[in-house]
């Protein structure tokens, strides 16, 4: 740091440094005549080229110099100042300086087209959950059913905090600079190259300034490069320094920022009072800033509360149309941002934005506890209640990762940064120092990864599990096809609205890449909670850049150029002139995923055709699901094929290829809504079902009608019998002539009395509840009349081959129609658990209305149970006759549900009775 301190205190007291000729302005300011400032406005010429000669091999011979042909600065800063050196009012040009926080610096407007998407997005939301929680949970799987239920309403929470966004927007109101600020300009680096860094430098140092501001560029090497010193001291130039970077005295989470507090805290020490005329500005080494850079960002600082002034970032070594890591994020610069600024969210990015000193050192300088310095710092500048700026136009060009594993560590490194956060003492939902509504935006980044990473291989394994398994978490109804047809159009609606293609575009690659990196964000969160476990961090790993820079090769100016062209999306060639080398470079430590998510989808895909095709559909129901799951895997295949593609092809043919997913995806989506619609089962009145279901008990009821629904029905068998113990009344069965079996009459009964106490509601809506009493009673009556004695039990009446001989209607039957029954030697501990727990459930239905006769119906029952557990045994073992329509194969089944019924009606300790015939 030896370097950077006499550099300040030679200003201080307006000594030049070294071999700086001292000019004749008053104060004794170095002349910077040698670093005239572009030429801005029409016909303005760009800087000479380069010569062929490395940047590399001048710097060693001691003889690069910058590359100047610009005209000579306007306004020269008339006196030096060092940190804390108060400013006086400035008069120059015609402009004088006002009382700043008197000023309106910006209005904060209604979006009403962002309010109506949002508005109309948050009716469909509601009516959409609102129909998943009535009508589509209870099906055949109902934990699998809410379970997705309950991920998809946490992944949507993200679209309702982005929505809000867009309600709101900035316009700002600049005013003329007046004060004389000090523009420190700080360039961290590690391991990049000369080319890439001097690249920087020069452009931050050419880039035109306000009258009465000044600038001096720091290049903070942490690599300690012997070549980047050299070429700084052979500029020769007092604001243009070399600072050796920072001594670690250990591990470190975070790099960088160690860097640049080691620079800051020497220029400004502890204890020094910081003007608000100091301004820092960052540049990564690789991000090439525009000539209007400091001349749209300081206006902004002008009002005093603002702590800090950020800019897009943008990239030359990508193909915009072939995005599909999302490197541009239009859709965050261009409407995420704007709508966070218009909150009063304050956003950081860690590159090309200008930050107030002052403000910086009261949050303590930039964090070093997390990855993502930027994300922490802007945090704390949040809690000192300070403001932030956004000016949204590219100003910077850099460059992105050139290999999938770069990549997938940049956003791993992210990802890290912002759990690092969350897993601390320092989340905000923590905080009583950030407001609620500040909290909700502080959430999207870090909830997003966490949704991404929970939520994606949720909805990836969705029509994996419907195909191969035939588990489906929807059933389609007609109002579920009303709320999935507005809900689903409209999130991609308000999802999509931008104001250009490239915006759009961005969208659909942002989706691509969510689907992509779900696992790295997954093994990213995961490690840093982990970490917190066994107190390890994880450090910070900078990110491979290209050995030899396209930006280090043109002049600032042309990179400048470039990057204007890039922001208007006109280099449609520029992916095919890329090269391929730096770009197919997978490993399988990235690709294992995506390989096997492309895979298990082709799988799903081919099999579910061949089940549609060769196999049985039993209903509506399960062809839409198997539609909709086979369009679903085709859908999930289409961001692991395309990130194969440009692992393995790299830009050979990927243009052609993200069109045509483009418009399959497209397609895919449209094909699912008309699925819906098409593919809906019938609709059914579950009301008509249960009174025709009345009608039928009615039809097949035996013995002395009264009352009953069915006109052409008399009364049959009243000569039922058993040693003078009558046995009329009951069902017959339908199916099998005029044959009264006691399970169907059993297992109906029970049922019966079971749906009236669960949902007597659904019983007195429709008027079925006094014919559906009448059916319990008609059964219960006839299992009470088949307990003949506690040892023996009737099971049957009638013989169905007999009815064959004379088969006329009920109400004429001549034939004989014999009894025959269960008991100690020849037991049915079946039947007769059924019996038990049929008559159990009556009593709970008629305990209410007719005690007595409750009364009467648990004793029995109670009987039931203690003969079937004394004699045990198979009733189509004891009585042939009733395994030609009801063959038996366990009793214990029917022993515990005649246990748990008992327990519930009776509160008898009969529970463990239940688990030991299960067992």
């Amino acid at each position: 740091m030896s370097g950077l301190e006499d550099a300040q205190r030679s200003r201080r007291r307006n000594i030049p440094a070294a071999g700086y000729p001292v000019s004749a302005t008053a104060g004794g300011v170095p002349d910077l005549a040698p670093y005239p400032q572009p030429p801005s406005g029409p016909g303005a010429n760009p800087p000479a080229a380069p010569a062929e000669t490395s940047l590399r091999e001048k710097a060693k011979k001691g003889d690069l110099q910058p590359d100047i042909t610009d005209a000579s600065l306007k306004t020269k800063i008339k006196a030096a100042h060092g940190p804390g050196d108060k400013q006086p009012d400035v008069e120059e040009g015609g402009i004088k300086a006002q009382p700043a926080q008197k000023d309106v610096y910006f209005k904060i407007h209604n979006n009403p087209v962002g309010i109506t998407l949002f508005s109309l997005f948050m009716a469909t939301y509601i009516f959409y959950f609102y129909v998943r929680v009535r009508y589509t949970l209870f099906g055949g799987y109902f934990g699998y059913s809410l379970f997705i239920l309950i991920v998809e309403m946490a992944a949507s929470t993200n679209m309702i905090l982005y929505g809000i966004l867009l309600t709101r927007r900035k316009e700002y109101i600049d005013h003329p600079i007046t004060r004389r600020f000090h523009v420190r300009v700080l360039i961290p680096c590690y391991s990049e190259s000369l080319e890439i860094v001097s690249a920087t430098a020069l452009a931050a140092r050419r880039a035109t300034l306000p009258p009465g501001v000044r600038r001096t560029v720091y290049i903070l090497d942490d690599g300690k490069d012997p070549d980047k010193k050299t070429w700084v001291e052979s500029l020769k130039d007092p604001d243009m320094l070399y600072t050796p970077g920072h001594i670690k005295t250990g591990p470190e989470v975070n790099g960088k920022a160690c860097n640049l507090n080691s620079t800051l805290r020497a220029l400004f020490p502890a204890g020094s009072e910081v003007g608000l005329e100091e301004l820092i500005t960052v540049f990564d080494a690789d991000m090439v800033c525009s000539t209007e850079f400091f001349m749209k960002t300081l206006p902004r600082v002008v009002d005093d509360r603002v702590s800090l002034v950020l800019t897009p970032q943008a990239y030359h070594n990508y193909d915009p149309a072939t995005d599909i890591f999302n490197h541009s994020a239009f859709a965050y610069w261009s409407m995420m941002v704007p709508g966070e600024d218009a909150w009063g969210h304050i956003v950081c990015t860690g590159s090309n934005f200008v930050m107030r000193t002052k403000h910086c050192q009261e949050a303590g300088w930039f964090p070093t506890y997390t990855m993502c310095e930027d994300f922490a710092l802007a945090l704390e500048l949040q809690a000192k209640k300070y403001k932030a700026a956004y000016v949204q136009e590219f100003l910077a060009l850099g460059e992105v990762p050139v290999t999938v594993r770069g990549t997938f560590q940049q956003r791993s490194r992210w990802c890290k940064g912002g759990m690092q956060i969350w897993f601390s003492r320092r989340n905000w939902w923590l905080r009583r120092d950030i407001p609620l509504m500040q909290k909700f935006l502080w959430s999207i980044s870090c909830w997003g990864y966490i949704t991404q990473s929970f939520a994606t291989p949720v909805f990836l394994a969705i029509p994996i599990i419907g195909v191969w398994f035939r588990i489906f978490p929807i059933d389609n109804t007609f109002w579920f096809a009303l709320a999935f047809t507005l809900y689903f159009p409209m999130m991609h609606v308000m999802a999509y609205y931008c104001h250009d293609y490239a915006t759009f575009r961005s969208f659909w690659f942002a989706t691509i890449n969510s689907n992509n990196m779900w696992y790295c964000f997954l093994k990213a969160w995961c490690n840093v909670a982990l970490s917190k476990i066994t107190k390890k961090e994880s450090g910070f790993k900078v990110t491979a850049k290209s050995t030899m820079s396209t930006t280090a090769k043109m002049t600032p100016k042309a990179a400048v150029s470039k990057l204007k062209r890039t922001t208007s999306q006109t280099l449609v060639k520029q992916g095919r002139k890329l090269d391929m080398e730096n770009y197919c470079a997978p490993g399988v430590r990235d690709l294992w995923m995506p390989v096997s998510v492309f895979i298990l989808n082709l799988a799903t895909i081919f099999l579910g055709i061949y089940r549609l095709d060769k196999e049985s559909v039993p209903s509506e129901l399960m062809t839409f699901n198997m539609v909709v799951s086979v369009l679903w895997a085709a859908y999930n295949s289409i961001p692991p094929l395309l990130l194969l593609h440009f692992a393995f092809a790299g830009y050979k043919g990927m243009r052609f290829n993200v069109r045509l997913c483009g418009l399959l995806a497209t397609l895919l989506m449209l094909g699912v809504i008309i699925c819906v619609w098409l593919l809906l089962p019938p609709t059914y009145d579950f009301g008509q079902a249960l009174q025709c279901s009345m009608s039928f008990f009615d039809a097949e009821k035996s013995g002395t009608l009264t009352a009953n629904g069915i006109s052409w029905r008399g009364n049959s068998a009243l000569s039922d019998s058993l040693n003078g113990s009558s046995l009329v009344g009951g069902f017959y069965d339908g199916a099998n002539g005029y044959v009264k079996y006691g399970y169907p009459i059993a297992v109906t009964t029970m049922m019966l009395a079971w749906g009236l106490i669960e949902f007597p509601q659904g019983y007195a809506d429709i008027g079925e509840t006094t014919r559906a009493l009448n059916s319990i009673k008609v059964g219960a009556d006839y299992i009470t009349s088949c307990s003949v004695s506690d040892s023996e039990f009737v099971v049957q009446v009638g013989n169905y081959a007999l009815d064959l001989v004379d088969l006329n209607s009920p109400e004429d039957m001549t034939q004989a129609r014999p009894v025959y029954t269960v008991n100690a030697t020849s037991p049915g501990s079946d039947l007769v658990g059924a019996s038990a727990a049929a008559l159990a459930a009556a009593a709970m239905v008629f305990n209410a209305s007719d005690t007595t006769y409750s009364t009467q119906l648990l004793a029995t029952a109670e009987s039931l149970y203690n003969f079937g557990c004394a004699y045990e045994g198979l009733v189509s073992d004891s009585v042939p006759q009733v395994s030609y329509a009801y063959l038996s194969t366990s009793y214990l089944d029917d022993l515990a549900f005649a246990a748990a019924w008992l327990y519930k009606a009776t509160g008898w300790t009969l529970l463990h009775k239940t688990i030991f015939h299960m067992k």
